[in-house]
């Protein structure tokens, strides 16, 4: 059978073993016998396998624990894991973990992997629990792998070391030097998956993140149901759980923050902090530490592991204390609310942070919450103290009075305060919003949306929307939003209290906890109190576009929306949905809005309800306006009978009774009648007249045009010119209505009338509808007509009307050729008033359009006007444009603002003409130095000037910086005044931030060191005669990090490096270095320091390359190894601490 196993190639191999050599392998196999006596359940005296404690980690957790979350680590340690145990013996491989249990639990997980290098190791590998075993059985055989947190053990192993292989297993928190293997608490990503993989849901996946702090050692006590590992063993010292009291109550401080020093001590009633940090020490040195440290940061690594832990030995006075302490902890005061809001984002600049730190005042509101939600379960019957409700006092005092300052200032720990407190914290906001002036109104007001702007109001709608999870709350809950929806908000964040009703009564994913018969009740309740709100949420239920949705806030401690949040069966959306429809259709009072968003719906229903709207629509038609008749039409052309319409939904099956009732809502007024037509350019098109079942859109243009123009003729016929302005102040499309005139009115006369009709209802500076209806009308005109209506037109028109009228005309030689013949005030009004809209015009319409826009004082127009056909525009001319603009016009700077890429296309533009002098084209790239701020853009003809002048560096220096003698500068070197002065020193400071070019180049082009040294002297004897020498070496510093990397590979290239091991000094070395650690810029990083190790090991490289040969450039990258190292160190640091601190 194993031969045929091994041909069908099911087994790898087939050997045989009888009872002789089974017991010859477990007398000379130390492991083996350990592993055997395990495996039949024999005792071994201090000695254990790794699948013994790995059955002791999972003990009875329910659910298991997996292997799963071992991953991560075994991931990231198994090249430092091989290392040291595939290599000669000699020194140990150290292990650190929360525990000893979990250390060997990954242990027996890296063993256990698919590695072929390590897993034959794992019969090998003996776990050594006491002092003794060892040295004997290395004696008989040292072929294993030892492995021990018992520090006499420990010992022993190191008399075996050169033959012995062996892990040493200590407590994280107690080790001094770096172990190979840390084993800290897993990131967010793969906590979840591992938890995912043992069958938890999001919200048992939440709750243990909290309890844990994803400590797998917390997690494992957590998860089991037995009380002796449910209890840490630290726990059963009460020297060591009365020490912990004042700790648990903080959470977590910052051990460089007085003020948080002071709080410490006051919460701990009688040691200083010096006494406290004593202590602190000591914890640290426990098996499975209850506290962490990273950085300037203490902290909790579970602190309800703790309160649950130590809860025998709180005393009433420890509670009230704390109480007290939490009182002036949380009523602090936010200084950065004195700033204006666009500046806040920088308190800490202006000096306008709070004293005690964020971390511990999250710590001490969430210690409330613990209080609240356990503390009466493991406190209330010994100490007879009901902590709900003391914590509830607090808040209530916190909030007395009420006021927007405290509402803000507390936003971010609003949340806790509900979960704290749910009823004091409804009572408090009820109570305000019956009150003359409800300070949480003011609350719900518009918020910057720029990158650092704060929406106040977040922290207000989460504090609700986690107790609406609460049957208990939820109807208070409802009704607050409900008052806080009424007032509109107009920004761009999602967060209001409209979509937080939304949320909770979502029909397919409700973000509340209760049954759909009490919401159903509670949503029919806020129809009777706000019923504004609730009919927007009402539509939402039926309304097919309304299918996004996203999750509430839940409660961090409070289970009551645990298991719920999740989309519904379509049975339960669906019977919400239709009750909302039925709510909707028997509301008390419609309107034409309320009527229209039901029209809005039809294609989402069934016909019987379809019917019951159409219902309501026609009753409400015999008594409406021939207005609101036509808006009414019109919502029911978009609903029923657009392509959109037919294409989705039910409502295109039939539509005879639509079509019935748009019929009957035809207004009796002709412009109301047509009014659809032009109230927007685009138009849906309706149903009857689409024929095809692709768009045509040449043909639909068309059909369109043709409709528009029969109508407005309709109009012009019924009511004249005096109609179509009316028409055009009803919509956004005057221009349009204007260029259909003006093909309406073919003949000259007839045109020139309606013009004057409308230039006679008064300045068309008075009415933006007339404007457009006139520059329609005349802007569109073609050539060959303007050439006949604009002389006529111009016989019409008083001396005021003509640069109005004639701006409005085509821009092109068409008008210019009547322009020239008029009195030159006109002439100037025209090109000083001309919109100059681009018109297809030709080369020499252009140039002629671009001067006589320079001579008005309008350069920036003329750019804009250009700005499509640069290429019709002569170089020369191109230049004239550049110098007129900020030189010499009248305009102000934010008139058609220049754009950055356009002003680079034109210097591409005249540098590959070859008509500009370099020298016209360097004072150009001077005076446009800002638009060449990306690393693609160059200044070509600047750097070489400044190559064979540098003097011209020297002036950049001196016009950028003071002497440092406090004297003064030539006279040739001094500005005219102050402005000149500021503005000056700030292209100068820009043209030399923006070089990025080597100086120094010899005949053939290419760089050489040489060149480079002799230009630098001369630029560092110019900067010292003019008492700027050492801001002179700073600024070659910054130019020469700009070099490029050698062909070598090594920075910076050969000419550079050699020239600068010449030149360099100690004012341009720190320059040099502090712009190579700048050139980094703005950057994506993930979690750690591996980035920063990744920049230091190439610079390193660079060193080790360089040290011998180039000894000062070596030194300057050395000092950016070691900075890089430096913020290695640190960002593993606060890594430890955002993750310790986010759980």
């Amino acid at each position: 059978m194993g031969e045929g196993a091994q041909e069908r190639k099911k087994w790898k191999d087939v050997r045989v073993f009888d009872a002789s050599n089974l017991e010859e392998w477990l007398e000379q196999s130390i492991p083996g016998q350990a592993w055997f006596a395990n495996e039949i359940g024999l005792p071994s005296e201090g000695v254990r396998s790794l699948e013994a404690c790995w059955q002791e980690w999972l003990a009875d957790c329910a659910p298991p624990l997996s292997p799963e979350l071992f991953v991560p680590a075994i991931e990231g340690f198994r090249p430092s894991a091989k290392k040291k145990l595939l290599s000669a013996p000699g020194e140990p491989l150290i292990v650190a973990a929360d525990s000893t249990l979990e250390a060997l639990a990954f242990l027996h997980c890296l063993f256990s992997q698919n590695d072929s290098e390590l897993s034959h190791l794992r019969d090998r590998v003996i776990v050594f629990d006491k002092p003794g075993q060892l040295t004997k059985l290395a004696s008989q055989s040292p072929h294993f792998v030892a492995v021990t947190a018992n520090r006499e053990v420990e010992k022993e192993i190191a008399q075996h070391a050169k033959n012995l292989r062996s892990i040493i297993l200590y407590p994280r928190s107690a080790i001094n030097n770096e172990p190979d293997i840390a084993l800290e608490p897993l990131t967010y990503e793969p906590f979840n998956k591992a938890l995912k993989s043992m069958g938890c849901n999001d919200d048992e996946i939440s709750r243990l993140t909290h309890e844990s702090g994803r400590s797998l050692t917390i997690l494992r006590r957590r998860l089991s149901k037995t009380r002796a590992i449910q209890t840490p063993y630290w726990a059963s010292d009460q020297g060591t759980a009365r020490s912990l009291v004042p700790f648990a109550f903080a959470g977590a401080w910052k051990t460089r923050n007085d003020a948080d020093k002071v709080i410490m001590e006051l919460l701990s009633g009688q040691f200083s902090y010096a006494e406290l940090e004593q202590q602190i020490a000591a914890l640290q040195q426990l098996e499975d530490s209850p506290i962490w440290s990273a950085g300037s940061l203490h902290g909790l690594v579970s602190k309800i592991d703790v309160m649950f832990a130590i809860s025998k030995d709180i005393t009433e006075p420890d509670i009230q204390r704390f109480l007290n302490v939490a009182k002036l902890v949380l009523s602090e005061d936010d200084p950065s609310l004195d700033l204006p809001e666009d500046q806040r984002w920088a308190a800490g600049m202006y000096g306008k942070s709070r004293d005690i730190s964020s971390a511990l005042r999250d710590g001490i509101c969430e210690t409330l919450v613990l209080l609240a939600v356990y503390g009466n379960q493991i406190l209330k019957n010994r100490l007879g103290v009901d902590l709900e409700v003391r914590v509830g006092h607090l808040i209530e005092e916190l909030f007395t009075p009420l006021t927007i300052r405290t509402l803000e200032a507390s936003s971010g720990d609003l949340p806790m305060y509900a979960e704290a407190a749910p009823k004091v914290f409804l009572n408090i906001l009820e109570r305000d919003l019956e009150s003359a002036e409800p300070q949480s109104l003011l609350l719900m007001r518009p918020v910057n949306t720029g990158l650092f702007g704060r929406c106040y109001r977040s922290g207000l709608l989460w504090a609700l929307e986690g107790l609406a999870w609460s049957e208990e709350y939820l109807v208070s809950t409802v009704l607050i939003l409900g008052r806080l929806a009424q007032q509109e908000i107009d920004d761009n964040i999602m967060n209001k209290p409209s979509a937080s009703l939304s949320s909770i009564f979502r029909c397919w994913m409700p973000q509340t906890a209760v049954s759909i018969e009490i919401r159903i009740k509670v949503l029919e309740l806020l129809a009777q109190k706000f019923p504004d709100v609730a009919w927007k949420i009402c539509v939402e239920q039926f309304d097919g576009n309304s299918r996004t949705g996203h999750y509430s806030h839940k409660p961090r401690w409070r289970t009551d929306g645990h298991g719920y949040g999740e989309p519904v069966t379509r049975g339960e959306a669906s019977k919400f949905a239709l009750h909302a429809l039925n709510m909707t259709i028997a509301w008390k009072n419609h309107n034409r809005e309320t009527l229209a968003d039901l029209v809005g719906c039809l294609r989402w229903l069934d016909k019987e309800d379809q019917d019951k709207i159409w219902d309501l629509v026609e009753q409400w038609s015999k008594q409406a306006s021939d207005e609101d008749k036509s808006w009414m039409r019109e919502k029911i052309r978009m609903s029923a009978f657009t392509r959109r319409g037919l294409k989705h939904g039910k409502a295109g099956k039939d539509l005879n009774r639509a079509r019935t009732l748009y019929e009957s809502l035809m207004p009796s007024d002709v412009i109301l009648k047509h009014e659809w037509l032009f109230l927007k350019h685009w138009i849906e098109e309706s149903a009857d007249e689409l024929e095809e079942d692709e768009m045509d859109f040449k043909k639909r243009d068309e059909r369109i045009l043709a409709m528009r123009t029969e109508a407005l003729a309709e109009i012009l016929a019924a009511r004249g010119m005096q109609g179509a302005l009316k028409l055009a102040e009803k919509g956004e499309a005057a221009n349009l209505i204007g260029w259909i005139i003006a093909r309406i009115y073919e003949n000259p006369t007839d045109f020139v009338q309606a013009i004057r009709f409308v230039l006679d209802r008064g300045p068309l500076s008075e009415s933006s509808s007339r404007r457009f209806l006139t520059y329609g009308a005349l802007s569109s005109l073609p050539e060959d007509r303007a050439l006949k209506i604009i002389p006529e037109l111009l016989k019409h028109l008083h001396d005021s009307e003509l640069v109005p009228v004639l701006t409005l005309c085509p821009f092109n030689n068409s008008t210019w050729n009547e322009l020239r013949g008029l009195d030159d005030e006109v002439q100037n009004g025209y090109w000083r008033d001309v919109p100059a809209s681009w018109s297809h015009n030709t080369s020499e319409e252009l140039q002629y359009a671009v001067d006589k826009l320079i001579e008005a004082k309008r350069p920036r127009t003329a750019f804009h006007l250009i700005r499509f056909d640069m290429e019709k525009i002569q170089p020369k001319q191109m230049v004239k444009l550049m110098r007129a603009i900020g030189a010499d016009d009248d305009e102000p700077t934010d008139c058609y603002k220049l754009e950055s890429y356009a002003i680079r296309d034109v210097f591409e533009r005249l540098n590959r003409s070859g008509e500009i002098a370099v020298d016209d084209l360097a004072a150009l790239e001077f005076k446009y130095i800002d638009v060449f701020d990306t690393e693609d853009s160059h200044i070509p003809n600047l750097e070489n000037q400044i190559e064979k002048n540098p003097e011209m560096y020297v002036h950049a220096v001196v016009f950028a910086y003071k002497r440092d003698d406090g004297g003064e500068d030539p006279k040739g070197l001094q500005a005219n005044d102050e402005e000149h002065k500021e503005n000056r020193a700030v292209a100068a400071y820009k043209l030399l931030e923006r070089l990025a070019r080597i100086p120094g180049h010899n005949k053939d082009g290419e760089q050489d060191s040489g060149e480079i040294v002799k230009w630098v002297r001369q630029v560092q004897a110019g900067c010292k005669e003019l008492a700027r020498g050492k801001i002179g070496d700073h600024a070659l510093g910054k130019l020469f990090s700009t070099a490029p990397a050698g062909d070598d590979g090594i920075w910076p290239c050969k000419p550079v490096r050699d020239a600068l091991e010449q030149v360099l000094n100690e004012e341009m070395s720190d320059s040099l270095k502090t712009a190579l650690y700048n050139k980094r810029g703005v950057h994506w990083r993930g979690e750690g320091g591996d980035e920063e190790r990744r920049l230091a090991s190439e610079f390193q490289q660079w060193v080790s390359a360089l040290q011998f040969t180039h000894p000062k450039i070596a030194k300057v990258l050395s000092r950016l190894v070691k900075t890089y190292q430096h913020e290695a160190e640190w960002q593993d640091t606060e890594a430890v601490a955002r993750r310790r601190l986010r759980s």
